[in-house]
């Protein structure tokens, strides 16, 4: 499934491509993280089709994350992609912006999971590692 817009696509003239490419060379391939982020649904769906009634804790916090906070940012931005919005400079930094907010929103998504779980909370070791490069 082609999501959005790849690196070598063209934006239109030559400085919105040069400012699409760097971009995607700061910040990584959109398509990339649209598709991880998305994937979280299939991700989930899994869980719970193959643990059935076990996973009520899980599905109590997931399903609402997935419908509340997730699927309105993949819809948006799977949508713009089309769209080629990433061009635009606004658009990117709309994205950076929308894309840190649901990393927080998930971040604690994955602390209430862990609660859920009863086992260690690894949320706040993962991103101070991230923060200094080390993943």
């Amino acid at each position: 499934m082609r999501i959005g817009m790849r690196q070598g696509d063209v934006c239109g003239n030559a400085d919105e491509n040069h400012h699409a490419a760097a971009f995607f060379r700061a910040h990584g391939d959109v398509r990339t993280v649209l598709d991880s982020v998305y994937s979280l649904f299939a991700t989930s769906w899994e869980i719970l089709r193959r643990h059935g009634p076990r996973a009520v804790g899980f599905a109590k916090v997931t399903i609402p994350v997935l419908n509340q906070i997730v699927r309105p940012f993949t819809a948006k931005w799977h949508r713009k992609s089309f769209k080629r919005a990433f061009c635009e400079g606004s658009d990117r930094a709309r994205f950076r912006t929308e894309l840190k907010e649901l990393q927080d929103k998930l971040r604690c998504y994955s602390r209430m999971l862990a609660a859920v779980a009863k086992v260690e909370d690894l949320t706040d070791m993962a991103v101070d590692a991230e923060e200094q490069g080390q993943t």
